[in-house]
């Protein structure tokens, strides 16, 4: 299994051979566009068929179940090449390693006790200069304290990098330096020192702090490899989950969603380190709560919650809803306060963990929460959020005339009161549907387009989409549900369409994706007001196949 996900050359190994199109990496753009046009065109005729009503074509009761048996087996077919085509194609390079993340996540956390939030690019520049100068080539480096970008010469002058490492620790980081320099291309380390440093939350830090020390006490390309390869073996384990605990079919189609989810693309995070965990978490919360093991829900939108924060915005759904009912029964279930418990416990377990576990202490949220501050004070092209809806200054479709993030935060300072009263009103259907919606509709659209509307997130934290396709109807035969699935598919072949066209990122992230999920978000508000409950009343089971 290892072998075929990171082939040791660029000859084609069984895989490349046996599925030469799905496997291409040059092909990826094309093969993700034909298999959401593939999954709209079902759902327009799941659609059409659910339509009819009456004038459907009558068909025989072993008719039926083949029909419904073969149509099980193509979603489970193209769920199996959808996830080939997502994580092995796209990094089909011979390293399979996301190289520019293990950086900051290996060497981020391993050397935090040294580096803090704020030193991993500094330092390694002025250790690297001793040799081998695998960086000889950086001229500028991003001071992670300012966000300004400086000098990198600058650098080297009376910092104290080699005194804060004991002997046999620096001799120790010069290794891992060495060995991302070897393989690594040397043009990288230009645009790198360039990014945000690292940025993971304590308890984050802890994580991935101490599976780095489990695998190897010195950095290599295999070791690193072995820890990239949890993120696959999580996702398996979260849509066999959503099989579990909502059929099969449902599990494919989210299976497939989460592949050709644009801003999900695997050339972003795949190959890394823990970059799956939370959305993993979420998958298996929810079906939990499907299955009604509230404990173990609790247990994982807690480490979501601990690695990522943002997924709390779905807790404050699940709690939403429950508050709605409860000013009806004025009771609390024993399943709720059961969540309650294991959330609120798993969450103060977690973070006791990462308080004793990693130096520093509390010293270290305070120093994170200043950091994310600062990080996210202004947005940037690879960001998706409901304010970019807001920011239309200047060119928006090209680099000429583009108007920076900076002006666009003064400009939108101005708009921001009109830009709450949106958020209101978009939420406001949602909400005031809250009591007549089930529990797990009502979280997950709520998380969603919470997430989207209050937040300037980074394109790869909307793998979360897939999480819509979770609300408690049969994705096939609902037609509310299948008009969601309409509009997820139909934005992933607009986005995989147009980036062949226009490939500027800004204007791709910020307004396109921007646009596609206000509209969705509105026509979900559309439906709310003339039906609450979102229950197609001619297939109002929700279905288990």
């Amino acid at each position: 299994m290892l072998s075929l996900l990171a082939p040791a050359a660029r000859e084609p190994n069984a895989l490349d051979r046996a599925l030469p199109t799905l496997t291409d990496q040059a092909q990826v753009l094309d093969v993700r566009l034909d298999i959401a046009l593939a999954m709209l065109g079902l759902g327009l005729v799941a659609l059409v068929w659910h339509s009819l009503g009456g004038k459907r074509p009558t068909l025989d009761p072993l008719t039926t179940k083949r029909a419904n048996l073969a149509l099980t087996i193509a979603l489970v077919v193209a769920a199996l090449a959808s996830s080939v085509n997502y994580f092995y194609a796209e990094r089909n390079n011979g390293v399979w390693l996301h190289r520019w993340d293990a950086f900051h996540t290996m060497m981020g956390a391993k050397y935090f006790d040294e580096l803090g939030y704020f030193d991993l690019y500094s330092c390694s520049y002025a250790i690297d200069q001793a040799g081998p100068r695998h960086f000889k080539g950086v001229k500028e480096i991003r001071d992670l304290r300012t966000r300004k970008m400086v000098a990198a010469d600058r650098l080297l002058a009376g910092n104290d990098c080699a005194q804060r490492f004991t002997p046999a620790r620096l001799e120790q980081f010069r290794h891992d330096l060495d060995q991302f320099g070897k393989f690594s291309n040397p043009g990288m380390w230009k645009d790198l020192f360039k990014d945000k440093g690292f940025n993971g939350t304590p308890f984050y830090l802890w994580v991935t702090k101490t599976l780095s020390s489990q695998v190897s006490s010195q950095v290599d390309l295999e070791s690193i490899r072995r820890l990239a390869y949890i993120d696959v073996v999580l996702m398996l384990l979260g849509f066999l989950a959503v099989g579990r605990a909502f059929g099969v079919r449902t599990a494919a189609i989210v299976a497939i969603y989460f592949c050709v989810d644009f801003p999900n693309r695997f050339e972003h995070m795949g190959g890394s380190i823990l970059r799956f965990d939370y959305i993993a978490a979420l998958l298996v919360g929810f079906s939990a709560i499907k299955l009604g093991r509230w404990g173990l829900a609790g247990g994982m939108f807690a480490w979501a919650t601990m690695v990522r924060v943002f997924p709390a915005i779905f807790v404050a759904g699940l709690a939403l809803k429950l508050a709605l009912d409860w000013r009806e029964t004025k009771q609390w279930l024993p399943e709720h306060i059961r969540f309650a418990v294991w959330f609120g416990s798993a969450c103060a377990v977690m973070t006791l963990i990462s308080l004793v576990g990693v130096e520093g202490g509390f010293a270290n949220y305070q120093t994170w929460a200043e950091d994310m501050r600062v990080h996210t004070q202004t947005s940037a092209a690879y960001r998706i959020g409901f304010r970019h809806m807001f920011m239309v200054e200047g060119n928006l479709s090209s680099a000429e005339g583009f108007v920076n993030y900076a002006a666009k935060a003064k400009a939108f300072a101005k708009l921001e009161i009109w830009y709450w009263l949106a958020v209101v009103a978009l939420l406001a259907p949602l909400v005031r549907a809250g009591r007549k919606l089930d529990l797990l509709t009502f979280a997950c659209l709520f998380g969603v387009f919470g997430f989207f509307l209050v937040s300037i997130a980074t394109r790869y934290y909307y793998s979360v989409l897939c999480l819509l396709l979770l609300v408690d109807r049969d994705l096939l035969k609902d037609r509310y549900a299948i008009g969601l699935g309409i509009l997820l598919f139909a934005g992933s072949v607009v986005d995989f369409a147009y980036w062949q066209v226009n490939d500027y990122a800004a204007f791709m992230y910020n307004h396109v994706i921007g646009a596609q999920m206000t509209l969705t978000i509105v026509i979900a508000g559309i439906c709310l007001v003339f039906d609450p409950t979102l229950i197609d009343r001619k297939t109002a089971e929700p279905a288990r196949e």
